[in-house]
């Protein structure tokens, strides 16, 4: 019972709740009552996953006593392992004032006051940053939640961007869904002077997959596909793809570009998200026609040697998250 009468240990966990007045209740030969919270899940995953699960996951703060319990009573049942693989995700934390002033961190949950529903979170990051946020830590350890790590997620997911619309301006045209990878080139042009190129972004490809490998560890993977990105962007750097267009360049970086998009692709990145619901083709162009003037005026300013002019178009619109970037003979602007 719920004060532990009964039990052959005062350690033994509940397999049977006496019924408190309000509480649904069945009749047994124990007398009314509801069935532990152990042994609940127990009856659920074997009628309808079977006795031996091959997956069985949920937060760390379960390992016990609620899965540990799990296991006992599931596996003395049916004499069977109860799950081939677990799984424990790292709880959430989130930094709070204390009474003296100081500050420390507690885990989020509901019940304290300090959550912040996923929601909340795609709504004002979006849902690329948010995925992203989440990949760069594993899975089993805990996350801190501040507003400055959503940024930097923010600035670090930037990074693939820029490289994308860098390789689209390079080939006129957008990387299109089914534009071969590094690996179906690679026959062709290993042979070639960009061999030592092909094979770094093969080898960066397997230490990806070997993350992977290596119970899940996105972070590991993403910190791969951040390097595979800085070696793209060397490649055209160091041999003038974007001023010469040497065709079996530009395709090396396309095809090394696809793979980083690829790879990305398994961790869910890259998604291209819905436009937002005010943002229709009208607005676009306007949008498009007001940053090509404010453009014009900044490079007149630049022409004349008014900097502080130059600056000061250049920093408001960083200030409401537009980035000006000053290429060969032309200047581009994206979001943040």
């Amino acid at each position: 019972d719920l004060a532990g009468e009964g039990k052959k240990h005062p350690a033994d966990f509940a397999l049977w709740k006496a019924a408190k007045p309000g509480e649904p209740a069945w009749d047994s030969p124990w007398g009314n009552g509801r069935p532990g919270w152990h042994i609940e899940c127990s009856a659920m995953a074997m009628k309808y996953l079977g006795e031996t699960l091959d997956f069985h996951g949920g937060g760390d703060d379960l390992k016990f006593p609620h899965h540990e319990n799990e296991l006992a009573q599931s596996e003395s049942a049916t004499g069977k392992p109860f799950a081939k693989y677990w799984l424990h995700n790292g709880l959430t934390r989130v930094k709070t004032k204390a009474a003296g002033g100081d500050w420390k961190s507690a885990d989020m949950h509901e019940s304290a006051g300090n959550a912040i529903s996923v929601r909340q979170l795609i709504e004002n990051h979006g849902p690329g940053v948010f995925r992203y946020f989440l990949l760069t830590t594993h899975y089993r350890s805990p996350i801190d939640y501040r507003e400055e790590v959503l940024q930097a997620a923010r600035k670090g997911l930037a990074t693939f961007a820029r490289l994308f619309e860098r390789v689209e301006r390079l080939q006129g045209e957008p990387l299109a869904d089914n534009a071969p990878e590094m690996d179906q080139l690679a026959s062709v042009l290993l042979e070639s002077e960009l061999g030592s190129f092909v094979k770094a972004v093969l080898s960066y490809k397997m230490r990806f997959l070997e993350s992977m490998d290596d119970d899940f560890n996105t972070a590991g993977a993403t910190a791969v596909l951040h390097e595979l990105a800085s070696e793209v962007n060397s490649f055209i750097e160091q041999n003038n793809v974007e001023r010469d267009k040497v065709t079996e360049m530009v395709q090396a970086a396309s095809a090394a570009t696809m793979t980083v998009r690829k790879l990305g692709g398994v961790l869910g990145m890259f998604r291209r998200e819905a436009p937002r619901a005010e943002s229709g083709t009208r607005d676009s162009q306007r949008l498009n026609q007001v940053m090509d003037l404010l453009m014009s005026m900044r490079a007149e300013a630049r022409k004349d040697k008014n900097f502080a002019m130059a600056d000061r178009i250049r920093d408001g619109l960083s200030a409401i998250g537009v980035t000006l970037e000053d290429r060969a003979g032309e200047t581009g602007w994206r979001w943040d």
